[in-house]
């Protein structure tokens, strides 16, 4: 997709004198991430403050706006008029060094090295957000466990990597009492609990602000361990009441992971930025030792037009079901295409193909137990059968003792 950015001019809020194109990244969880011009009128900046008034398009809180450059958070809208707030490097960047770190001399953030223009485009959009987020929850970081001391512990397992596609609905249930390592991504973590299920670990990888707290907020974790990525939305971890294991993010190339991270918390394992968060856990599961990743609700896709599981909320001291308009969610997401007469996203297609990768060169097995969505690039059965052939034996008899 090209990239556009127009330099931005400082007007009056009420003329319609000079106009720009801006970038919007949408966060709610059912609209594209991308280009989207508009119409704008700004007014100068006070103490990284901007208002702005956008036309031809939708802003939201906790969208982000790129101006001149330059990353910025719609913090407050009113009567239509947006107040954004700088959300770049240099304001983190100071508040790391008030705290008394300094980067390692010769560090320069970003640096992207040898990276191709869509990932130069990547960088750009997060790096702030990233720094932001370390920046927060550094002491936590700097304190936390570290992923890295589960190496080998459930070796001769399987693990079962539950995404929050619509299959899930189909065979949640035989989730009960399986003899397998659970690992849920975020966004199944409620359903599983709402079913009756608790997963051994949940993983979240997404830094977006505040869009994944809905996902792992007012349950009680106490008892639960999450694996989480130390560029994670910093909320996250005040929030949960459980063990927290921490890993930085890889992605060769980009001197924020290579360099900074390592540097900052020497103590976390890296993983690598695979895309998504099923794909995380498949690279997690061969970590923990698993023989084989068994994926559940992992549809990639919108089989029947639906964006997602049954989703759940604890509500007044039990799960209740959200109500969703599943038309309304279908048809925001633009971008659309087909793949086996099934609606799914471009990038899905991608996260398929980072999945094949990673088993081939891990020399790692992956069985699609999904039963529904796109992913063809694996041996598939029903959940049922999965179970009588890969998970027979108690997990606790087969786990190394560490």
């Amino acid at each position: 997709m090209a990239t556009r950015f127009d330099t931005c001019k400082d007007v009056d809020l009420n003329t319609r004198e000079d106009v720009c194109t801006v970038q919007a990244m949408q966060s709610d969880k059912f609209t594209d991430v991308g280009d989207y011009p508009c119409v704008v009128f700004i007014q100068k900046n006070t103490n990284d403050v901007t208002w702005i008034k956008v036309i031809g398009r939708a802003v939201w809180t906790t969208d982000r706006i790129r101006l001149n450059r330059d990353l910025y958070l719609v913090e407050e809208l009113i009567d239509g008029v947006c107040k954004v707030h700088r959300d770049g490097l240099e304001s983190s960047l100071l508040k790391l060094q008030n705290m008394g770190v300094t980067i390692e001399k010769g560090i320069k953030v970003p640096v992207k090295n040898a990276l191709s223009p869509e990932d130069n485009f990547f960088v750009d959009q997060w790096v702030g957000v990233w720094t932001k987020n370390v920046c927060e929850n550094y002491h936590n970081l700097l304190n936390g466990k570290s992923l890295k001391h589960l190496k080998g512990k459930y070796a001769g397992t399987s693990a079962i990597v539950v995404g929050a596609g619509p299959s899930l609905d189909k065979n949640i249930y035989e989730l009960q009492g399986i003899n397998a390592v659970i690992i849920a991504t975020d966004r199944a973590y409620k359903p599983l609990l709402n079913a009756g299920i608790v997963p051994d670990y949940v993983i979240s990888v997404d830094c977006h602000d505040t869009l994944i707290m809905e996902y792992l907020d007012k349950v009680d974790s106490s008892a639960h361990t999450l694996i989480l990525n130390s560029a994670s939305d910093y909320q996250i971890s005040k929030a949960w009441k459980g063990e927290i294991l921490y890993y930085n993010m890889s992605h060769a190339g980009m001197q924020f992971c290579d360099k900074v991270l390592p540097f900052l918390f020497p103590n976390l394992m890296a993983v690598a930025n695979a895309g998504c968060v099923a794909n995380t856990a498949v690279i997690i599961a061969k970590w923990l030792g698993c023989s084989r990743s068994i994926l559940v609700g992992c549809d990639f896709s919108y089989p029947e037009k639906r964006m997602s599981c049954n989703m759940y909320d604890w509500i007044d001291g039990n799960f209740k079901q959200l109500a969703v308009d599943e038309e309304e969610r279908f048809n925001k997401r633009s971008g659309k295409i087909k793949k086996n007469g099934i609606y799914t996203y471009p990038p899905f297609l991608d996260y398929e193909d980072t999945m094949k990768v990673l088993s081939k060169c891990q020399d790692f097995e992956v069985i699609n137990a999904t039963e529904g969505g796109i992913i063809d690039s694996f041996p598939m059965m029903e959940l049922k059968d999965a179970k009588k052939k890969y998970c027979t034996k108690p997990v606790g008899d087969l786990t190394s003792k560490i």
